[in-house]
């Protein structure tokens, strides 16, 4: 049975579900897409760096929940984020608006400046070239991003544009799935018209399932399951009231990982069903002051990243944090790859610092999932810059850019991926 990929079952009022990729569709018809996601505040180096040995790659303590998905990642040592070592801004500054952009920021070298990114980010430039068919060029999602300054952005549609990304995810389902209608009982109307759609959706996947292979069942089965499961917890999320405020520093144990799965689940159906093929999440900001209190941590992130080396109790509440990002990406990664996605999609995971306490820009982590680029090993980049990284994600979506970002800090694409 030949599918057409543009098969939509269409809401009245305007919201479209499309369907996954299957093998019906042939390969001709899958797009590539590129996932960016980051997190802040560095990491612990030694405890990050997997080895590689004659037997593959062995994942370190912080990478460990990663397992599952070895065989499709890249995980990239001693990369420098090297434009950020020049220009104007502090060192977390220079380094969230350095980390998709690869130049310089705007903005004044003096203290109290305003800075921002000093160009496009690449999911930006991504998506002027493989976003122009989809409903929306581009998603950006955040969780618990804490202002508008140049710590809290890192998608940039030009020098000094930021994107601020989408919050409350409930607002982001309506802004992905369907227009938000300000009045409640049209809201109510619209959600109960969509679950009508995707009831007639179900009735129209069993009428497919013989007629289409194991697999594929199992692809469909497993996106309309998600979308249902992902619309009925999104419809059971309060609403504060106007009076609500959020903490400063402190979150409710759970809020922060359920609020982080939530945008995944919406990213990942959004880009499953081809409302955008660039996409990215934004857990906190640069200097996030989160208190991971749920692991045990006595202190918020940014100051115990700030701790000497020989702080044994900060080293290991930091192992933990990452750890617990690392889990963050399994969860993504893991998504993707049951809706059929992962192989042709590529996935990157940054950070603005490589080591809190010195605000270093060299060996910076960086995790890539899926996509093109010789997955399933451990590549040490001696020192190369990261711009050369950016370019490799371009071209592993099918744009042919051979620099990216300021070309003093680029040699093309980073040797040795694909």
């Amino acid at each position: 049975m030949k599918l057409s990929r543009r098969s939509l079952l269409r809401a009245t009022t305007g919201a479209a579900f499309a369907l996954p990729w299957l093998e019906a569709m042939g390969q001709a018809a899958i797009p590539k897409r590129l996932v960016l996601m980051f997190s802040p505040n560095g990491t612990v180096y030694p405890r990050w760096a997997p080895t590689q040995t004659a037997s593959g790659m062995q994942l370190s303590p912080i990478l460990a929940p990663l397992e599952p998905h070895k065989s499709k990642l890249l995980v990239l040592g001693n990369l420098d984020v090297k434009s950020a070592e020049h220009g104007p801004g502090d060192g977390h500054g220079k380094g969230i608006g350095h980390l998709w952009t690869g130049t310089e920021m705007w903005g004044a070298d003096a203290p109290g400046s305003v800075w921002w990114g000093g160009g496009p980010s690449v999911d930006q430039v991504a998506a002027e070239a493989i976003g122009l068919t989809t409903p929306l060029k581009s998603v950006e999602l955040g969780v618990q991003v804490q202002a508008s300054k140049v710590w809290d952005r890192m998608s940039y549609r030009a020098s000094a544009q930021p994107l601020p990304p989408l919050l409350n995810p409930r607002l982001a389902f309506d802004r992905l799935f369907g227009p938000l209608d300000p009045d409640p009982a049209g809201s109510a109307r619209r959600r109960a018209r969509r679950k009508s759609v995707l009831d007639g959706a179900l009735a129209e996947l069993k009428a497919m399932q013989p007629k289409v292979s194991g697999p594929d069942r199992a692809r469909l089965d497993a996106h309309f399951t998600a979308l249902r499961d992902l619309e009925r917890r999104i419809e059971a999320s309060p609403t504060p009231a106007p009076s609500c405020q959020r903490p400063l520093v402190l979150f409710e144990p759970t809020t922060f990982e359920d609020l982080g799965q939530a945008q995944m689940d919406l990213l990942a159906m959004a880009v499953a069903c081809d409302v955008t093929r660039v996409a990215s999440l934004q857990y906190s900001s640069a200097t996030s002051a989160v208190v991971f209190g749920w692991l045990g941590c006595t202190e918020d992130h940014h100051e115990l990243s700030h701790r000497p080396d020989s702080d044994a109790a900060a080293q290991t509440q930091l192992q933990k944090i990452h750890h617990w990002y690392a889990k963050q990406f399994a969860y993504l990664v893991e998504r993707l790859d049951a809706l059929g996605l992962l192989d042709h999609t590529t996935v990157v995971w940054g950070n603005e610092l490589g080591k809190g306490n010195s605000h270093s820009h060299t060996q910076v982590p960086f995790v890539v999932a899926g996509g093109a680029l010789g997955t399933g090993r451990f590549v040490d980049c001696k020192g190369a810059a990261h711009n050369d990284l950016l370019v490799s994600a371009l071209n592993s979506v099918g744009v042919p850019a051979t620099t990216f970002g300021n070309p003093a800090y680029c040699n093309g694409a980073l040797p040795g991926l694909t």
